[in-house]
């Protein structure tokens, strides 16, 4: 059996490999903070998928979540058939208003754009506990063909302040590198943003984290 580090917890087994084999089977429950990011990454990925400039005309609207448990029971107990409704609010409106003003300065006409795209992070790896493998979805992948760039872009919608070269981060960075050469484009350099538009920080609320290929 292969079993799936998931990127989140990605400073948990970079810095305690011993933790991926203590923690199997140990219940991992996210609670309303994971459901509201889940929230403003929907409707990230609708604005940058219909092409808007920004989210303003979202707020009150419902959004109906794709979910497969793992929630805290209060949570659990809103799941109708997998199923989880709640509203945009202005505060996920304006968080995602940062991040779309931070990937459309960076877009042009030739790139290649990919939302919310499920990649391989890491290939699997095979030890005496077992075999493992990463995979993860970044909330924005760029491939930027006219000089070479590759851009990951993370939006987090939450209060924990995160660095553009945390580990989550260089994960993604890795499993984009690979599905950027898998597709003939093999970048020179590698940019990791973090977009954090409600957490302060002295760097301001979008950092770029910078690595050659």
């Amino acid at each position: 059996m292969v079993t799936v580090l998931r990127p989140s917890a990605a400073p948990r087994w970079f810095n305690c490999t011993k933790s991926v084999e203590l923690s199997k089977g140990l219940p991992d429950l996210a609670g309303e903070d994971a459901v509201q990011g889940t929230v403003a990454h929907a409707l990230l990925e609708q604005c940058l998928s219909n092409g808007e400039v920004d989210a303003n005309d979202y707020v009150g609207q419902k959004v109906v979540l794709d979910v497969d448990g793992g929630y805290v029971p209060e949570i659990q107990a809103d799941i109708k058939d997998g199923k989880l409704e709640r509203v945009f609010t202005a505060d996920h409106v304006s968080s995602v208003n940062v991040a779309l003003d931070t990937v459309w300065q960076v877009l042009k006409p030739e790139d290649h754009l990919f939302v919310e795209k499920k990649i391989d992070c890491l290939p699997e790896v095979s030890g005496p506990v077992g075999a493992f493998v990463s995979k993860g979805t970044p909330d924005v992948r760029l491939h930027v063909l006219t000089d070479g760039v590759l851009w990951v872009f993370d939006l987090k919608h939450g209060f924990v302040l995160v660095e553009p070269d945390s580990e989550q981060l260089l994960v993604y960075a890795a499993g984009a590198f690979k599905a950027a050469c898998d597709d003939g484009h093999v970048p020179n350099t590698v940019k990791t943003v973090i977009i954090q538009p409600r957490a302060p920080h002295p760097e301001g609320q979008v950092r770029t984290h910078t690595m050659s290929a």
